[in-house]
């Protein structure tokens, strides 16, 4: 269920227990107080954020309903037993998101979540076009450090308009091309949300995207489609180029857009070349999980391959070495590093008997990590990925003999 503006809802019994100081405090964060004889609800409609406290004997005692949507049910006209809520129109916007895959998913369901109006383009020919509704397992690391889980249903609405806010593009590697095709030949306009992997560079871009105002992103987020189950993992930041190198006039509405969804905005020094160094990370990675691999006919042997990957000093310790080689690929193509130290690279500068401990401990004691890279398992574009550093290094005369050793057994 999903609450709606101009109905009322009462609040379910299902509570836990809250401080009354913390209750005390959502009005200083600019929540409204609805109040009755024996409980109140707290409502910011900018946060999209529903609180319910019950009174107990005691004002220092009391406890509060979650948030959730499914703790609150509508009623028809009024009931002296529970508080009716009704929302105060907000202002929406209207997300298209491209085909039903795993990080289009999870960002459909936290924008619609948000209450913002959120459909899928799929074409004709999809084998996907039969889907309406996804499960949702979700480990959600927004607000909380490890990550809380828990499961949801998310209602895919199918496109039928022309028009909209923000178009969403997260495809595999390599498909951007396509998906341009497609929305220029169904005449579909918004503003480009691209949160692809891109190997291209800035002129490829311009002329594949013409006049099509777009700004570049890149997900912290990963996960695997199951027939209808979308297993999921969700961190607190997304990475989004910054305002000042963007020509976009609603760039405010996609900061705001985030922000309703209680995700964190960050902005690298140049979105382009971090997605590079990011790919090229992926890529070091990626080659030496592989010389675990018997064979690569499954998605299984993946999540298997980073498991053995994450509780190995060993073949950490390679890890480092081949992203230190990968990382030079992309320096040849006049990316200068330092701009990117603290954000992707200062551990991969440490000797590899003080990083490789490091990672292997983060990977034990980060839950959301763990998660993210076991979940992506999608085989032939982590192939790609490989495929594209390697194929640069090679046109360059990059020295890279770890990388190429493990690539060379790929079939790229």
């Amino acid at each position: 269920m999903e609450l709606q503006v101009g109905k009322s809802y009462r609040v379910k019994n299902d509570i836990f227990s809250f401080k009354a100081g913390e209750v005390w405090s959502l009005v200083d964060e600019g929540y409204q107080a609805y109040f009755g004889e024996h409980n109140f609800v707290f409502v910011n409609a900018e946060k999209n954020c529903h609180f319910m406290v019950l009174r107990n004997t005691s004002d220092e005692d009391m406890e509060i309903g979650c948030h959730l949507d499914r703790y609150f049910e509508e009623i028809e006209g009024d009931d002296n037993n529970f508080i009716s809520l009704s929302l105060d129109k907000k202002d929406t916007m209207k997300i298209l998101v491209i085909g039903i895959g795993v990080i289009g998913s999870i960002y459909g369901y936290v924008f619609s979540k948000a209450g913002h109006t959120v459909t899928h383009y799929l074409r004709k020919d999809s084998k996907k076009n039969n889907i309406h509704t996804l499960n949702v397992h979700i480990l959600d690391g927004r607000g909380h450090k490890k990550g809380l889980s828990y499961t949801d249903s998310y209602s895919i609405e199918h496109a039928t308009e022309k028009e909209y806010d923000f178009i969403f593009i997260a495809v595999p590697s390599g498909k951007l091309a396509s998906v341009i095709e497609e929305l220029n030949r169904e005449h579909i306009t918004g503003t480009l949300l691209i949160a692809c992997g891109i190997w291209e560079d800035k002129n490829y871009l311009e002329k594949l995207l013409g006049n099509r105002p777009y700004v570049l992103g890149y997900p912290v987020a990963g996960g695997n489609l199951e027939g209808e189950t979308l297993n999921a993992c969700l961190f607190d930041h997304f990475m989004l180029e910054s305002k000042a190198k963007t020509t976009i006039d609603n760039y405010d509405d996609l900061v705001k857009l985030f922000s309703d969804c209680n995700i964190v905005l960050e902005h690298p020094y140049d979105m382009l070349e971090w997605i590079w160094l990011h790919l090229a990370i992926n890529a070091g990675v990626i080659s030496v999980a592989s010389t675990t691999m018997e064979n690569y006919s499954n998605n299984a042997q993946t999540t298997e391959a980073a498991e053995k990957l994450m509780q190995s000093a060993k073949l950490l310790k390679q890890a480092v070495k081949s992203i230190r080689e990968t990382v030079k690929i992309v320096a040849s193509r006049g990316v200068v590093l330092k701009h990117y130290n603290n954000e992707l690279l200062l551990p991969y500068k440490l000797p590899t008997f003080l990083s490789a401990p490091l990672m292997k401990r983060m990977f034990a004691n980060n839950i959301l990590t763990q998660k993210i890279m076991t979940l992506h398992n999608n085989l032939p574009d982590l192939l790609y990925i490989c495929k594209c550093v390697y194929e640069e290094g090679k046109k360059k005369g990059i020295e890279a003999p770890l990388f190429y050793k493990n690539c060379s057994k790929l079939p790229i």
